[in-house]
């Protein structure tokens, strides 16, 4: 349960930790306002103009683009159950002048659907990714097929909005993560590390890590970031977390799953980049086991801890006793072995 809460604090978010524990972050009221009119403003949301909801709005990113607006500026919604095209594709013939926020996985799923077609593109009014990195090609695919740009979004739980792409044209690099909202100040710091200056950052943790900053203004990023021309390029993603289509993960959560295992010898969890851009990171699974052991009985243990996107997608069987070298070198020595499935 959250604890030390602070006295002027409105709202708690509740994220994972990279030990695999629950913590909670905490804001004020003025802190949410601040996040949310940022966002209206920038994106010109108003209520004319709805917002389709196909992303959670338990999470971080659908609550502050999709609930805020409606319950501080009267932004409505339009709300679809799931994500599924033929739901998208219904609001679409129905309703006009959408703004559209979604994870690079849902945008792809709808342009294969081809639920754009006919006059449907024109129903967009702005259309957002955010939750995951955007691949050029998705950006570009939509681009050509019907002139809707894909505007990348960027931000965190513990500070709301940081940068978006407001540009007219498909970018230039994937990486490219936007220019830095109005009100927030980016700096780069110690190893490459984004310092962020706003008045949306929170007030604090429910447990602070010897190697963070949260207290409003000032919030430290994880991400390692460098700026050019005013734009902000992702290097690296936070090294505690997998991101899994728009999903994110706390490593020691997987690893965690693996304790205990009657029969399990050694294993080591680590991630390379998926064959499938939207999903981001495959998990890779090193394992060694004695003959008590079976690789089904092992992936069914873990199963019983983790939900199925989490699960890892490769699964590597080590001979037995041989030589485990660091975490990059281990990724270069097994990475191209067969996949046991």
């Amino acid at each position: 349960m959250p604890h030390n809460i602070p006295p002027d604090c409105a709202l708690i978010k509740l994220v994972p930790d990279r030990d695999n524990q629950v913590r909670a972050i905490y804001f004020s009221a003025e802190q949410i306002i601040a996040d949310a009119t940022r966002i209206v403003e920038a994106m010109r949301m108003t209520p004319t103009s709805p917002n389709l909801a196909a992303i959670s709005m338990a999470h971080s990113y659908g609550f502050s683009s999709v609930v805020l607006p409606l319950f501080l500026f009267g932004v409505p919604i339009v709300a679809l159950s799931t994500p599924f095209p033929a739901l998208a594709a219904s609001a679409l013939r129905a309703f006009d002048n959408l703004t559209i926020s979604a994870v690079p996985a849902i945008w792809r799923a709808w342009l294969h659907a081809r639920i754009f077609e006919g006059d449907c593109a024109s129903k967009v009014r702005l259309a957002v990714s955010a939750g995951a990195p955007l691949a050029l090609d998705l950006e570009q695919q939509l681009f050509d097929a019907h002139a809707m740009k894909l505007h990348n979004f960027y931000g965190a739980s513990e500070c709301g909005a940081i940068a978006w792409d407001a540009s007219d044209s498909p970018r230039s690099s994937g990486n490219m993560l936007g220019t830095p909202f109005v009100g927030v100040r980016c700096e780069i710091q110690h190893e490459g590390k984004l310092l962020i200056t706003s008045d949306a950052v929170a007030t604090s943790y429910s447990h602070l890590h010897d190697d963070e900053t949260l207290q409003n203004p000032r919030f430290f990023i994880n991400d390692e970031i460098e700026i050019c021309d005013g734009n902000l390029f992702l290097i690296r993603s936070n090294p505690h977390f997998f991101n899994i289509a728009g999903r994110k993960i706390a490593i020691g959560k997987i690893s965690a799953a693996f304790h205990d295992i009657a029969g399990l010898k050694r294993y080591h969890i680590h991630g390379v980049p998926s064959d499938d851009p939207e999903r981001v990171t495959d998990v890779v699974a090193l394992v060694e086991f004695d003959e008590t052991l079976t690789l089904k009985e092992l992936k069914s243990h873990v199963a019983k801890e983790l939900d199925s996107w989490a699960m890892p997608r490769r699964w590597l069987v080590s001979p037995p006793d041989s030589c485990w070298l660091g975490d990059e070198d281990q990724i270069k020595r097994y990475g191209a072995l067969p996949h046991h499935h």
